[in-house]
C-alpha cells in the first residue's frame, strides 16, 4: 500500500508568511510515522509543484492533504487533479479547517474527510483500504456518498500524546534545508502540547481541540529533539509555557542533557508576569525568540477579543523579556473600525515599546471561531483565499485603499529602519512588494 502526503502549494491571491517563515510539514510528518509499516511519500507543494510527475513514478493507493483556511481551494485543486489521474485512488483531506468545516469539502473528487486529530484515522482509514472492509465503523470522518457526506460516530481526542510516534522527519529530508524562520535556516519544528484553555473569540485552535490542553512527557519530548539536527527550533504550540511546572521539566531535561540549539517558543504575558524566572531559565538553554499574542494596546480591544487579559501584563511582559535579551515577536490584531489615528497610535506604541519584530494581522472571522458566528452576515467575501490575516473581509470604517496603505505603512516603519536582525530587508522588501501588488495600491 502506497501513500502520498501532500503540502498544499501556497494560494495565487493571498497574502503569506511564506517569504519570511517556511516551516516544516509537521503534522503529515507524524502521520507518516503512523503508517510507518506502509510506504509513504511526502510532497511539499510549497517548494516542488510537479504533482503528475510524482503521480506517475510513484503510483499512491492514498493521496491525503491538509488545509488552512486560505488553503482549501488549493487542498481542494490537488484532491480533484489526483482523481483525474487516476479515479481509483482514495482522497482524503484533514487538518484545521476540515475539522471546522467538513461540510466545505462535499466534492466528487473528496473520498474521506477527517474531522480531528488524524493520527488514529489515517492508520484506520489504511487498515480497512487493504482489508477492503469499509469506512463506515471508523469514527471521526466524513465519507462521500451519492447523496453528500455521511458523517461517522464522533471521535474523542487523543488523550496520551506520548503514544504518538516521533515525526518521520526523513520523508521531508529532500526539502529540510529549505525550511526557515526570517534569518534562522535551516529551521526544524516539534511540539510539545495541544490545545488551550483560553477563549480568544477570534481563534480556532481550542475549537479544534475542543479547548483541551494536553502534553507530551518532558523526557519524551527531549527524546525527539535529540534527534533533530537542526540548531534551530521552532516549538510548534499554541502556548509552550502555560503549563510553567511542564516548561520547567523541559528545561531541566535540556539542560542536563547538554543540547545546545536555538529556540522559538510561544507564551502568553500574564503567564511571564506571574513567572519570570521561566524566561530565565530557557534564556540560558537557548530561547531566543518568544512569539506573544498581545493583540492591541488598549484594554478595551482586549476585553472585545475575550483575551483575558490586560495592558499591563503586556506592558510588563515586554520588559521582562528585554531584560533577558529575548527576542519579542509581537502580534497585534487590525480592527476594521480603525481610523487613521488608530493606525498612528499603534505604530507609535510599538515604537515606544521597542518592538523591533511585530507581526500586524487584520482581524479575521476565520470559520468555526466565535467571532465568525458573531460576524458572518457582515461578511464582504467568502473567497477563503482572502482569509489570509493580511485582508479584511469585514467592511472597514475607511475606505478600503486606505485602510491597506496604513497597514503596510506599519511594516515599513517598524522593519525599515536599523537594528532589525532577525528579517532581512530583502525579506522585508519582499513582503512590502507583494503587498502593494496583491491590493494594487
Amino acid at each position: 500500500m502506497k501513500i502520498l502526503l501532500i503540502q498544499p502549494p501556497k494560494t495565487d491571491n493571498s497574502m503569506s508568511m511564506i517569504d519570511m517563515s517556511l516551516t516544516e510539514p509537521l503534522a503529515l510528518e507524524i502521520l507518516a510515522s503512523c503508517l510507518s509499516e506502509y510506504e509513504v511519500k511526502l510532497l511539499d507543494m510549497r517548494l516542488e509543484d510537479d504533482l503528475e510527475t510524482t503521480l506517475n513514478d510513484f503510483k499512491p493507493d492514498i493521496v491525503g492533504t491538509t488545509a488552512f483556511t486560505a488553503e482549501v481551494y488549493k487542498a481542494s485543486k490537488v484532491l480533484e487533479s489526483v482523481k483525474k489521474f487516476d479515479q481509483d485512488i482514495l482522497t482524503i483531506i484533514g487538518g484545521h479547517h476540515a475539522t471546522l468545516m467538513p461540510q466545505d469539502f462535499d466534492k466528487k473528487y473528496i473520498d474521506i474527510v477527517a474531522i480531528g486529530e488524524g493520527e488514529h484515522i489515517i492508520k484506520e482509514i489504511v487498515e480497512a483500504k487493504s482489508k477492503k472492509t469499509g469506512y463506515e465503523n471508523i469514527k471521526g470522518i466524513a465519507i462521500r456518498t451519492g447523496s453528500g457526506l455521511k458523517f461517522t460516530k464522533p471521535r474523542t481526542g487523543i488523550l496520551d500524546l506520548d503514544s504518538l510516534p516521533f515525526a518521520d522527519r526523513q520523508i521531508s529530508a529532500r526539502y529540510r534545508d529549505k525550511y526557515f524562520r526570517g534569518t534562522w535556516k535551516p529551521a526544524a519544528a516539534i511540539y510539545s502540547s495541544r490545545g488551550c484553555p483560553f477563549r480568544c473569540d477570534f481563534c480556532a485552535m481550542w475549537k479544534v481541540f475542543k479547548g483541551k490542553f494536553r502534553i507530551r512527557t518532558a523526557a519524551k519530548l527531549v527524546d525527539e529533539l535529540e534527534t533533530i539536527n537542526e540548531k534551530f527550533i521552532n516549538f510548534s504550540d499554541d502556548n509552550t509555557i502555560q503549563n510553567v511546572k511542564y516548561a520547567e521539566e523541559i528545561y531541566s531535561e535540556i539542560k542536563s542533557r547538554n543540547i545546545k540549539k536555538t529556540y522559538k517558543l510561544y507564551g502568553r504575558s500574564d503567564t511571564i508576569v506571574k513567572h519570570p524566572d521561566i524566561i530565565e531559565k530557557w534564556k540560558s538553554i537557548g530561547m531566543e525568540l518568544l512569539l506573544i499574542g498581545l493583540e492591541a494596546f488598549k484594554d478595551s480591544d482586549l476585553k472585545a477579543r475575550n483575551k483575558n487579559n490586560t495592558i499591563k501584563n503586556n506592558e510588563e511582559a515586554i520588559k521582562i523579556l528585554h531584560k533577558n535579551k529575548v527576542e519579542v515577536v509581537a502580534y497585534f490584531l487590525v480592527d476594521q473600525n480603525f481610523t487613521k489615528e488608530d493606525f498612528r497610535d499603534l505604530s507609535l506604541y510599538v515604537e515606544g515599546m521597542n518592538l523591533s519584530h511585530p507581526v500586524f494581522t487584520v482581524l479575521t472571522p476565520f470559520p468555526g471561531t466565535d467571532l465568525y458566528e458573531k460576524r458572518f452576515k457582515d461578511l464582504t467575501t467568502n473567497n477563503y483565499e482572502m482569509f489570509d490575516i493580511f485582508h479584511s473581509v469585514l467592511p472597514t470604517r475607511m475606505p478600503l485603499p486606505e485602510f491597506y496603505e496604513n497597514f503596510i505603512n506599519l511594516y515599513r516603519k517598524a522593519y525599515l529602519k536599523k537594528g532589525n536582525n532577525f528579517l532581512s530587508e530583502d525579506m522585508v522588501n519582499a513582503m512590502v512588494k507583494k503587498f502593494i501588488d496583491v491590493h494594487h495600491l
